[in-house]
């Protein structure tokens, strides 16, 4: 649906982690701030504000690490 890379230092903006890019580019992609249902593919758990971003826009579950581990459902 949507992919980002980490901009926190090309934009010198500590939002900028990859988790909320991507989720501001399905957002974009989809003309839609509720992505429903989506899964969260991240190669790190995410930080607790990407987490709450997570579920602010009602992705169902995030999927981190090499081992790709099922983090569940994102708390708010």
């Amino acid at each position: 649906m949507g992919e980002g890379p980490s901009r926190v230092r090309q934009r010198n903006d500590p939002n900028a982690h990859a988790e909320r890019e991507a989720i501001r580019d399905a957002q974009e992609r989809f003309g839609a701030q509720v992505l429903k249902g989506a899964v969260l593919y991240s190669t790190s758990r995410p930080c607790a504000l990407c987490e709450a971003a997570a579920a602010q826009a009602g992705i169902a579950r995030m999927i981190h690490g090499e081992d790709l581990r099922d983090a569940g459902a994102p708390v708010p």
